[in-house]
């Protein structure tokens, strides 16, 4: 059973006691599970004081397979049903408080499209992207929504990934660390941190044979206008 009112006044507490000691550049972001049912996101946003702060809503729709278990066992159809769910309130509130929407899918690419393609969002990224090449192409026909890539990239492995990087315009790219995991060459297997964000930024001018300089400039630039940092 969850208990709304606990988490509530976590994310209250966090407001004000973490909040304010953050730099402003920093943006704040809670993630809230798709477990939360839509009953339950609407009464946590109930809150004048979350809905109204600098917070982003964090979204992490449609794990069709238990994050925990290396088994390719599906969820229940009636979890998925309540993911689904979950995930469209969550673009709801976020449209309604002009927050964007942090999409975290794994092995859902044609759900994730369905419902993404169904809503109007005012703001979304692919965060940490795994898909597929055709699943980048589909979402770059979407307007405002952007697409986030992390160490992966630079994985010996991670063909498909890299793919996608290349058909992917710069200026609809974010690049993140998702620390402390998934460190990219050469820490591989270490602790990752965000200083290894320019390894990603390394391995993107790379793939699309650009400037260096050019990457970090763009990419940065498109961080601060998704997150609205001065």
């Amino acid at each position: 059973m969850i208990n709304v009112e606990i988490i509530k006044q976590r994310i209250i507490n966090f407001l004000n006691e973490v909040g304010p000691s953050l730099p402003m550049r920093i943006a704040k972001k809670i993630e809230l599970s798709p477990m939360f049912t839509s009953a339950i996101l609407a009464e946590l946003l109930d809150s004048k004081q979350i809905r109204t702060s600098s917070l982003k809503i964090g979204s992490s729709p449609l794990y069709l397979i238990p994050e925990q278990s290396e088994k390719l066992e599906k969820f229940s159809d009636d979890l998925q049903g309540v993911e689904k769910e979950a995930f469209l309130k969550h673009i709801e509130i976020a449209n309604m408080y002009k927050k964007p929407v942090i999409i975290h899918t794994r092995d859902a690419e044609k759900d994730t499209l369905e419902i993404i393609k169904s809503k109007h969002i005012y703001k979304g990224v692919i965060h940490c992207f795994t898909g597929t090449k055709k699943f980048a192409e589909n979402i770059l026909k979407i307007p405002n929504i952007m697409i986030s890539y992390s160490g992966i990239i630079t994985f010996n492995n991670a063909e498909e990934i890299q793919e996608a990087v290349k058909i992917t315009p710069l200026e609809k790219i974010m690049i993140e660390t998702d620390s402390p995991f998934l460190a990219p060459v050469p820490h591989r297997g270490k602790r990752n941190e965000p200083s290894y964000v320019k390894y990603i930024a390394e391995k993107i001018a790379e793939l699309k044979n650009i400037p260096l300089e050019q990457v970090e400039k763009i990419t940065t630039e498109n961080a601060k206008n998704f997150w609205n940092i001065p």
